[in-house]
């Protein structure tokens, strides 16, 4: 998928991907990755700084 920005020196991005054959375009398929990755670096950080990496998990006995 050819780009007009400076993200990609090449000019491409390759994107792997179990979606079927004509379901989704190029740049829909850009987008739902690009989404993806924004939530799971805001959760990252959310994490990190509420420090919630450090709390300790209680499982009860059912």
């Amino acid at each position: 998928m050819p780009i007009g920005d400076d993200t990609d020196p090449i000019g491409y991005l390759i994107y792997l991907t179990d979606f079927p054959s004509g379901t989704h375009g190029p740049r829909q398929v850009g987008d739902l990755y690009r989404v993806r990755y924004e939530m799971e670096f805001d959760n990252k950080l959310d994490k990190s700084g509420a420090q919630l990496d450090q709390i300790r998990a209680i499982t009860r006995a059912r």
